[in-house]
């Protein structure tokens, strides 16, 4: 057993927002548009499937997203924080909605998790 002693977390590691542009076929399910936000856009995990359900309710027929992670670093534990916006208008500017999700990753520095 390794122990590692508690520190104070780091600062936050901002990201990049990037744009993303997905196109909906006709009668697409959450699954299939949840499957495409997975493939398009990294790190969205948590948010892809309330997002695709919002796509379905809202009827688009394309999506403009924009999206980045952000993290720190806390004892043995990565947390991490992933955002995603879903804009009105292909220019990104009218913002329609704003989902956050939060992860906390074990980091296993040279030893295992207790």
């Amino acid at each position: 057993m390794n122990e590692v002693a508690a520190t104070k977390p780091t600062k936050w590691n901002y990201g990049k927002w990037k744009n993303y542009k997905i196109t909906i076929e006709e009668k697409a399910t959450v699954a299939i548009i949840t499957t495409a936000i997975l493939g398009l856009i990294p790190y969205v995990g948590k948010l892809a499937a309330p997002v695709a359900a919002l796509v379905i309710t809202w009827k688009l027929k394309t999506g403009y997203f924009s999206a980045k992670k952000d993290f720190r670093f806390a004892g043995s534990y990565m947390l991490e924080k992933q955002h995603l916006k879903i804009w009105k208008k292909s220019n990104y500017t009218q913002l329609r909605e704003y989902k956050t999700a939060d992860e906390k990753i074990w980091i296993a520095w040279g030893g295992e998790e207790s």
